[in-house]
């Protein structure tokens, strides 16, 4: 098993490459604070989702009620509406997401705040030598 396939073997990886465990502390800690960021992520999607399939039953119900074909095109542009913003706001949850994730490994500040000491690796100390 490749040993940078999980977590285990990249902290231990980590650990051994930089000689000491700040390097593991501050990749747990970016885990952590990569999980925190996606966490909002996660449940406005779910949330999105069962908005989905509730507009879904709506129209449903509206285009077996309707009653001209014009009743049906309301239905389906009403539901049409709903489901671009639901879109819309998926992509932009993802960008936010996508966002706090650069900051994170381009600073090593998690969207918390809390700074996290980014490791520097063994080549980037050969070459400042």
């Amino acid at each position: 098993m490749d040993e940078s396939k999980d977590l285990f073997g990249a902290l231990t990886a980590t650990a051994l490459r930089d000689g000491s465990l700040n390097g593991a502390r501050a990749m747990l800690a970016m885990e952590g604070a990569a999980l925190a960021a996606m966490t909002p992520l996660a449940h406005g999607w779910l949330r999105r989702r069962e908005e989905s399939l509730t507009a879904a039953r709506r129209l449903l119900d509206s285009l077996g009620a309707a009653t001209d074909p014009m009743g049906a095109i309301q239905a389906q542009q009403l539901w049409w509406t709903g489901a671009t913003e639901r879109l819309t706001e998926d992509a932009g949850a993802w960008a936010q997401f996508g966002m706090a994730l650069l900051r994170m490994s381009d600073t090593g500040v998690p969207p918390t705040g809390q700074v996290v000491p980014v490791p520097r690796s063994r080549t980037a100390e050969i070459a400042a030598a």
